[in-house]
C-alpha cells in the first residue's frame, strides 16, 4: 500500500523555514534575520555543552571542566541579554550549565565545589525572580525552573553535612519566591 502525502503551500513553506533554520543551527550558519531575532543565540552554548558532555562521558574531567566553565560563561552572557529583554530561554541554560559543572566536580570527588555551583544557580534564579527590574517572563521562568535547582541542591547539601536549618532556610526562600510572584504589569506579558 502506497501512501501519498500532499501538503498545502502554506504547510510546505513552514516546513521549509523550519528545515532551513534547523540546518543553519546545526551547521553554525545563521542568517542575520534569525540572529537578530535571537532564535540562534544559544548555538555556541550548545556546542560547548555537547563537547563538555563528550569529554565527561570519555572520563576526561579536566577537559570537561574547561568546556563546562566556558559554557557557563556563555550562559551568563545569554542571561544578561535576557535581563535586557531578549527572548532567550536563558534560565534553563544557566541551570544546566551549573549542573554540568557540579556533576563534573562530583565525579572528581569535590562535593564542596559541586555545592557551590548548585548554590550559585539557586541564588541567581531566586534573585532574578525576586527582582522587580527583571522582565516578567524571565521572572516566571525562574519560578518555573526552581524545582530543577532545589532538588540537586538539597541532595548535595545533605551529602556534605549541611544543617537542617540551612536547608530549611533555602526551602523557605524558594517557597516565598514561588508564592509571591505577582501578575505581570500592564506592559509585560506571560509567554
Amino acid at each position: 500500500m502506497q501512501i501519498s502525502l500532499i501538503l498545502d503551500i502554506k504547510t510546505q513553506a513552514n516546513l521549509w523555514k523550519w528545515a532551513n533554520k534547523t540546518m543553519a543551527v546545526k551547521l553554525g550558519i545563521v542568517s542575520p534575520d534569525l540572529r537578530k531575532a535571537g532564535a540562534c543565540d544559544d548555538v555556541r552554548w550548545k556546542q560547548l555543552t555537547h563537547q563538555g558532555n563528550r569529554a565527561f562521558n570519555d572520563g576526561d574531567f579536566a577537559e570537561a571542566s574547561d568546556l563546562y566553565d566556558t559554557a557557563l560563561q556563555e550562559a551568563v552572557r545569554l542571561l544578561e541579554r535576557a535581563l535586557k529583554g531578549a527572548q532567550i530561554e536563558a534560565v534553563p541554560i544557566l541551570v544546566i550549565s551549573h549542573h554540568n559543572a557540579a556533576e563534573n566536580w562530583q565525579a572528581l570527588d569535590k562535593p564542596d565545589k559541586a555545592v557551590q555551583h548548585f548554590r550559585a544557580a539557586f541564588d541567581r534564579i531566586v534573585g532574578i525572580a525576586e527582582s522587580d527590574a527583571a522582565p516578567f517572563p524571565l521572572r516566571a521562568a525562574c519560578v518555573r525552573d526552581l524545582s530543577h535547582v532545589m532538588s540537586p541542591l538539597i541532595s548535595a547539601l545533605s551529602e556534605t553535612g549541611a544543617s537542617e536549618k540551612t536547608i530549611a532556610q533555602l526551602v523557605t526562600r524558594a517557597r516565598r519566591v514561588a508564592l509571591n510572584l505577582p501578575n505581570p504589569s500592564p506592559g509585560q506579558t506571560r509567554h
